[in-house]
């Protein structure tokens, strides 16, 4: 009797060690069961009900340019005909992003970045100093509906990643200017108003910050008028800024009333930018080579 009550306790003990183990495990897995479930449970990569369907509108993805330890825009365009109401609904789902890289916006899961369409506008690709690479993303637009996900549409980018601006090509900011009619000599330099006062920096720094308080109003037209005045009296900053309010990179998806992007008054001014000494120009000029 001693040894089969001896017996039953060791295989009791047994149990519950078994038990503990299992309790253990679960609480170790927890984070990333709770990490997955903030998203559709459809959206989940691992779940078997993915269904691919027919491509919906026009659904574009930029390929990324940028150089270490500098955000590098992420450019999407989602398709017109998508429902606003549907947002909620609808996710990036991005394949092949190293691991020592991150997006701005959105959350890894097993590999995988998950990203919220209302989102996308503040999407930029972060890299660490010192890297540099080229790769392949894949980006899957997704929709959830009634427990099932919709791939609505995918687009293959590349990644191109560079150390530092002086690893580009000097002929750059050259040979972007010479595309376009613009009427400011975009074949070559734009020549400085030499009718103009000379402009001292206690100046540039005010008429700098008045057209950005203009832009944080909306009213961009006086903003260019200024910064176009600052970049012909030989100022970097304005002819960079002028740039900006032109160029589809700053601009997005969804440009405010009255700032439509122009490619071509982006580079030109990029061009002057750089050919002033901005090196910040020259990076914006190699992200809009494939415009």
């Amino acid at each position: 009797m001693k040894k089969f009550l001896s017996a039953l306790i060791t295989q009791n003990e047994i149990v519950w060690v078994y038990f503990l183990c299992l309790v253990l495990l679960g609480y170790a897995l927890g984070p990333a069961s709770l990490s997955a479930n903030q998203f559709p449970v459809a959206v989940v990569p691992t779940k078997p009900n993915i269904v691919k369907v027919q491509e919906v509108g026009t659904f574009s993805v930029k390929d990324v340019k940028g150089f270490s330890g500098n955000p590098a825009p992420v450019i999407i365009k989602l398709p017109n005909d998508l429902k606003q109401s549907d947002m909620n609904k609808i996710w990036l789902r991005v394949i092949g992003l190293p691991k020592n890289l991150r997006f701005s916006v959105g959350s890894l899961i097993s590999d995988i970045w998950f990203i919220p369409v209302h989102k996308i506008s503040d999407l930029s690709l972060i890299s660490p100093p010192g890297y540099s690479g080229n790769f392949s993303l894949s980006f899957f637009l997704m929709k959830r509906d009634t427990g099932v996900v919709i791939i609505l549409s995918k687009k293959n980018v590349g990644v191109d990643l560079q150390t530092a601006v002086s690893s580009l090509p000097s002929e750059l900011a050259n040979d972007a200017t010479t595309s376009g009619n613009n009427s400011a000599n975009v074949s070559g330099e734009i020549k400085l108003d030499e009718t103009l006062p000379k402009l001292t920096s206690q100046e540039e720094t005010v008429l700098l910050k008045r057209a950005s308080e203009l832009v944080a109003l909306g009213t961009y037209a006086p903003a260019r008028l200024i910064y176009e005045e600052l970049a012909k009296r030989g100022s970097s900053k304005g002819a960079f800024e002028l740039a900006k309010l032109y160029d589809p990179i700053f601009i997005r998806d969804a440009p405010a009333s009255g700032m439509k992007p122009d490619i071509e008054k982006a580079r030109k001014w990029y061009s002057q930018s750089s050919k002033l000494g901005n090196q910040d120009a020259l990076l914006r000029l190699y992200q809009l080579q494939n415009w």
